[in-house]
């Protein structure tokens, strides 16, 4: 998988794993095989899965922070010559279902290799998905990007244009390289996947583009220094 990958000019950007924390199935001999996976691929980060209970349900809530912390040490610990990098999945029926709630157990785990996804909440308008995106772009590694709407019809990426140009402005304002890492398409159609990306990758520029004017030196102004470099999104 990962010559095929290479030799088709592309690069592994994570291990989307469904390795659970803070539940029974989490153990040492599964950590490892996921592990692997991620060796032989190439990844340099793990997606991993806080739990199997929403932050608002989840019962025990003290008991669940410390086995996530637990186990997060541990991979952390066995992953850190490997250089890979551990992120939350940002999803519903999970303890990391609300920004506030991601940010709470990454604090706890208070590990700088840890860090979220995040993609737009089922249903949620645009105002309060961009107010959570905000909050957790200090520990964000990545970005799920599809348009679902208003639960999980999955449309073309320009049926949510409005949200995901504001998205792509707050990250490009950010400054931070980051994967925008396309993960549904309508009708999973793979003949739609280039005209997605396209569609994807031209929001990019087109936020680059207002970043720069924005940050042009006014005319007869004096700049000094080099100008500093951004790194194509994957």
């Amino acid at each position: 998988m990962r010559a095929l990958t290479e030799d088709a000019g592309l690069a592994v950007a994570s291990y989307g794993s469904y390795f659970r924390t803070g539940t029974d199935v989490d153990s040492a001999a599964q950590f490892g095989l996921v592990l692997e996976s991620a060796r032989a691929l190439g990844a340099p980060r793990i997606r991993i899965w806080a739990g199997s209970e929403g932050s608002a349900q989840t019962s025990g809530l003290s008991d669940l922070v410390r086995m996530t912390r637990k186990a997060l040490l541990e991979a952390d610990r066995r992953t850190a010559d490997e250089g890979i990098d551990l992120a939350f999945e940002f999803h519903g029926g999970t303890f990391t279902d609300t920004a506030e709630s991601a940010l709470r157990l990454i604090a706890s785990v208070d590990q700088p290799r840890i860090g979220s996804y995040w993609q737009p909440p089922n249903g949620m308008p645009d105002a309060g998905a961009l107010e959570g995106l905000r909050l957790l772009l200090p520990v964000l590694r990545g970005v799920h990007v599809f348009s679902w709407w208003p639960d999980t019809e999955r449309l073309p990426l320009t049926a949510r244009a409005d949200l995901w140009r504001a998205a792509i402005s707050e990250l490009t304002d950010h400054g931070q390289d980051l994967d925008l890492l396309l993960e549904f398409v309508p009708d999973d159609d793979p003949d739609v996947l280039r005209r997605e990306a396209a569609t994807l990758r031209s929001w990019i520029t087109e936020a680059r583009r207002d970043r720069e004017a924005r940050h042009e030196p006014e005319a007869g102004a004096r700049h000094e220094g080099g100008a500093g470099q951004e790194r194509e999104a994957r």
